[in-house]
């Protein structure tokens, strides 16, 4: 009996794995299949984007552009009358920055990688987070459907990467659009969220992405355009000399 048991307990806790994968298969299928379709994501070779980025703590307002022709990346940004500009040429990372000097400077170590990873995330502004997770060794799990307010409900996704941390993702029970993310950095509670969005050849992106760092409102993406596969100007991607 005993060993009859165990087999049936077995069969039920590989069957609620099962369906858990279905769950998040499923979700993230019409998450997709809402902003456009992964096969027209996936075709994006260049983007343009212009904005502003809020940081209402310190009362800045900083002007974003932003160009990218893959795997290549430029951007600048403007505050108080200063203009910063960082690119990726394919080999490179450099930067110009007004505070530390006006010569460009080729950019190394943790300082190119973060910067790199900060311009990648501008080109991909309408892929999912944690895309193709089963083969980066995360694992998901479905944690149900939690009401965020009288209007709104989302699916919610818990992605646990190896390293142990996890991010919970939320979906619009409705339009299957994400609605925001959360997470644990540094001890602090980080939620990302999409307040509003605009499309572009059929694809949905972001319009107003607002960040909170414990409740508290710590940055806000505006965009005002954007556009995507363009003829794109190599040129903007080099470094000045």
């Amino acid at each position: 009996m005993r060993t009859l048991a165990t087999a049936i307990l077995l069969i039920m806790a590989f069957s609620f794995v099962s369906v858990q994968a279905d769950e998040v298969s499923d979700i993230l299928e019409k998450c997709y299949k809402a902003t456009g379709g992964k096969e027209k994501i996936n075709s994006i070779e260049s983007v343009k984007i212009k904005g502003k980025m809020d940081i209402p703590a310190q009362g800045l307002s900083v002007d974003l552009y932003y160009v990218s022709k893959k795997p290549k990346m430029y951007m600048e940004n403007e505050v108080m009358g200063m203009k910063m500009s960082f690119g990726y040429d394919g080999n490179e990372v450099w930067a110009i920055n007004p505070m530390t000097g006006t010569d460009p400077q080729v950019l190394t170590g943790p300082e190119a990688d973060m910067t790199k990873s900060q311009l990648e995330g501008f080109l991909n502004l309408a892929a999912l987070p944690f895309d193709n997770y089963a083969n980066q060794g995360i694992k998901a799990e479905y944690k149900g459907i939690q009401e965020i307010d009288s209007s709104r409900s989302c699916h919610v996704i818990k992605f646990i990467e190896t390293d142990g941390s996890f991010a919970d993702v939320y979906f619009d029970s409705i339009s299957f659009l994400m609605y925001k993310t959360e997470q644990n950095v540094g001890g602090q509670n980080i939620e990302t969220l999409v307040l509003d969005r605009l499309k572009n050849k059929g694809i949905i992106y972001p319009k107003i992405i607002e960040i909170k760092t414990n409740g508290v409102v710590s940055q806000k993406l505006s965009f005002s355009e954007i556009d995507t596969n363009f003829d794109v100007d190599d040129k903007i991607f080099s470094m000045p000399k």
